[in-house]
């Protein structure tokens, strides 16, 4: 009897190893990888300037290019220009108690850009781009709030970068 449930247990491993290395072959297979895996920039958008945008956006674009192995500069520059038509940042009271006091709010992240070639060609169209955070506001909080507020805005401005990277390395050929 203990033979066969040692038995049972080796042949249990060895179909669980068998699972693991088929999900480790057909998971790259099927073409998935991580969202921020997304690879090196064009070419072309090596050393761009980045026209526009606060500098917060600034800093997680910068970061976002030097991890695909680019570099991006504030300000125009002889190259491919990244320009920053609008940004917005907009906070909306969503909810309210019956007393009129705020329980939630919206922020709201509108962005829009294009990428233009030295020669002013624009080389991606107008592209916008929207991002929503909701949170609660607490009434006897209002540093907790306040700091809460600032990450989300933080938060959003890293997604944004992303987001931009994803579009530009999939429109710029």
């Amino acid at each position: 009897m203990v033979n066969m449930v040692s038995e049972v247990q080796r042949i249990s491993k060895q179909i669980r190893l068998l699972y693991l290395l088929l999900c480790v072959a057909v998971v790259p297979a099927c073409g998935f990888r991580l969202s921020d895996a997304g690879g090196s920039l064009p070419a072309v958008m090596q050393g761009a300037g980045l026209l526009g945008g606060s500098s917060d956006l600034y800093r997680e674009l910068r970061q976002g290019f030097s991890a695909a192995g680019a570099s991006l500069h504030e300000g125009a520059i002889d190259g491919v220009g990244l320009r920053i038509l609008a940004e917005r940042f907009d906070k909306d009271i969503l909810s309210v108690d019956v007393a009129g006091k705020v329980l939630e709010y919206g922020l709201f992240y509108t962005l829009e850009f294009d990428v233009a070639g030295a020669d002013g060609v624009v080389m991606v169209e107008p592209q916008r781009l929207s991002l929503r955070r909701d949170y609660s506001y607490v009434d006897g909080d209002v540093y907790g709030t306040s700091r809460q507020e600032q990450l989300l805005r933080d938060q959003m401005h890293r997604e944004m970068a992303g987001l931009m990277l994803r579009r530009i390395r999939a429109l710029v050929r």
